[in-house]
């Protein structure tokens, strides 16, 4: 069996149904399993509160890290870069999640024969482990993610304003601080980048 090469399976675990189904697949196989969570410093506010539930449910430890050597959050990049992340392109994604998890197995004791888990769900379905999704689905959310994450939905990003206003009132400013023009309080869909992503107008600020 293949799965007889490898010492233990390393997941990488966001909260949404994707990574929750590869978590149970792993614990499923017998092979002892590690859980890892990227904190980019944007998460849905009940994601953290979502993994508390998992880990009791399950009786795993999942393991919540945050690069120590850098501000590395998404509010600190932004601000560094003094750009927006751009549809598809979203170099603050790709630093808080790709690279921060290859940095993760360099600083950790993670052997040489792990098998990392990065899939996707297909048919799976977490419900019939007996467990409960995430809360930003049954709220509308298509995915879990960053609030106002710029390769989700318009839609999305407009329920965000409803559910997480707290949040999206400091990334409102922080457009501000780098020249972009505040999101509306009063949103609606076409007040969300005038309908189109930001960047299609603003590329000086952009990734």
């Amino acid at each position: 069996m293949i799965l007889d090469d490898f010492s233990q399976l390393l997941v990488s675990y966001s909260g949404g149904k994707d990574s929750t189904a590869c978590l149970l697949w792993a614990l499923s196989t017998g092979k002892p399993v590690r859980a890892i969570m990227s904190d980019t410093g944007n998460e849905l506010p009940d994601t953290f509160d979502y993994v508390d539930y998992i880990e009791s449910k399950l009786g795993i430890s999942i393991e919540v890290y945050k690069r120590v050597d850098l501000d590395h959050d998404f509010f600190s990049m932004v601000r560094a870069r003094g750009r927006w992340p751009m549809y598809m392109k979203c170099n603050v994604s790709k630093a808080n999640k790709l690279n921060d998890f290859r940095w993760y197995i360099k600083q950790t004791d993670t052997p040489m024969d792990a098998l990392i888990i990065l899939g996707q769900r297909r048919a799976e379905s977490i419900a019939s482990a007996g467990l409960h999704s995430h809360p930003a689905y049954g709220r509308g959310r298509r995915r879990v993610g960053c609030v106002w994450c710029v390769n989700q939905t318009k839609e999305d990003n407009v329920l965000d304003s409803n559910l997480y206003p707290q949040r999206c009132e400091k990334l409102r400013k922080l457009r501000t601080e780098i020249g972009l023009n505040s999101i509306p309080k009063g949103i609606k869909q076409i007040g969300l980048f005038d309908d189109v992503p930001a960047c299609l107008y603003e590329a000086v600020h952009c990734e």
